[in-house]
């Protein structure tokens, strides 16, 4: 073989060993997704009661090759197991973003959009980017983490686990949340049209974030026409109530009184376990136990006909859920079809409707009365 030969030789080798080199390969690879929490009443109830990260169930993910700017993925994790994305096939010699978004959507369809900020008509959602270069086929695990303290991770993951858990009668809705309130407001509220926003202590508090949840899926269910609900004070101080405001244990319009306790009471069925006795709201027993009382309202003074107390509620729809066996969508139904946004003026009737409304979803005005005479919240006019 001559010399010319010979170098030609080598030229094809060295070419087909670079070639080689960097030749591309497709690998299968699958990314899953935790959500970091941290919640100041993670004692409360039965559920997530230490500081842990939870799989970040339906959170909206998209995957893009750097190389070509396509999507190889642009959808919703799994809901069950890690949360993960499906398998992608992925280029050995691209680079690719991972972001995920503060959102979330459950097997109903129902979707939370947790923004960080909220002014005027401007929103912002949280993104959280990763680059990823893959090497084998492989699981990769990417957790959301708390983003400057805003804490979106503890408003979605509550809230999305609330709705997965009990979507009490919804599918294909919208859950819109804040983890800022606008200037002009205190603290934390549903706004007409649904939106929550959240203060510093209801977004750090799992218990917060789904008692205004509570809220909306009530509006929700109601096809959003609201309940109507007079927040103004009777002054009693022996139920230690203050003007203008309301409390767990004050005398109130049962207006209001039903709207708190149906969002208590979602709260407590998201972190309490229905089929075991005892019961927490927050850091009280909502049983009835020595440490809070039954009935309420009839410490307070008179009158008591067209009045209420938002913790009898709570253990009202608690007893109903727990001992009499109704389900939380057949609760909501109840909400429903006792139209709570047409109460204006009908204190006194508040009891009648939702127990005709019960009446309407099977359950007997024995069953009714009965846990609406042990817990104190049958005051009014009825039947």
């Amino acid at each position: 073989m001559n010399k010319f030969a010979i170098r030609l030789l080598a030229s094809l080798i060295f070419l087909l060993l670079g070639f080689a080199a960097t030749a591309s390969a497709n690998v299968s690879v699958r990314f899953c997704f935790i959500l970091d929490t941290d919640y100041e009443d993670y004692d409360d109830g039965d559920y997530w009661t230490e500081g842990w990260n939870h799989a970040a169930y339906g959170i909206r993910a998209k995957v893009i090759d750097n190389n070509t700017d396509d999507a190889v993925f642009d959808g919703w994790a799994g809901t069950t197991g890690l949360a993960c994305t499906s398998y992608l096939s992925l280029n050995t010699n691209h680079t690719y973003l991972v972001r995920l978004y503060s959102k979330a959507k459950d097997d109903n369809d129902n979707i939370v959009h947790v923004f960080q900020s909220y002014s005027g008509e401007n929103l912002h959602q949280q993104t959280v980017d990763w680059e990823y270069a893959p090497t084998v086929g492989t699981t990769k695990l990417y957790t959301y983490e708390i983003i400057n303290q805003e804490h979106e991770t503890n408003v979605l993951a509550a809230a999305s686990f609330a709705l997965s858990e009990h979507p009490a009668g919804l599918s294909g809705k919208n859950f819109y949340l804040h983890t800022q309130i606008p200037p002009d407001e205190n603290g934390a509220y549903m706004a007409s049209d649904g939106t929550i926003f959240l203060d510093q202590t209801c977004k750090d508090a799992k218990t917060g974030t789904t008692h205004e949840l509570g809220h909306l899926v009530g509006l929700r269910r109601n096809g959003n026409q609201g309940g109507y609900k007079n927040y103004g004070d009777t002054g009693d101080d022996n139920c230690t109530s203050l003007a203008t405001d309301h409390r767990l244990n004050s005398r109130e319009w049962q207006s209001a009184a039903v709207n708190e306790g149906l969002a208590h009471f979602y709260t407590t069925v998201t972190w309490n376990d229905g089929t075991e006795n005892d019961c927490e709201f927050r850091d009280k027993d909502c049983q009835g136990g020595s440490d809070y009382q039954v009935d309420w309202l009839n410490q307070c003074n008179p009158p008591l006909g067209s009045r209420g107390n938002e913790f009898d509620w709570l253990r009202f729809w608690w007893d109903l859920h727990h001992s009499a066996s109704i389900s939380v969508q057949t609760i909501f139904s109840i909400w429903n079809d006792a139209n709570p946004d047409t109460w204006s003026g009908l204190e006194y009737y508040v009891y009648k409707y939702l127990r005709n409304a019960a009446a309407a979803n099977g359950i007997t005005n024995a069953v009714w009365d009965y846990w609406g005479g042990i817990n104190g919240v049958d005051h009014g006019i009825w039947p």
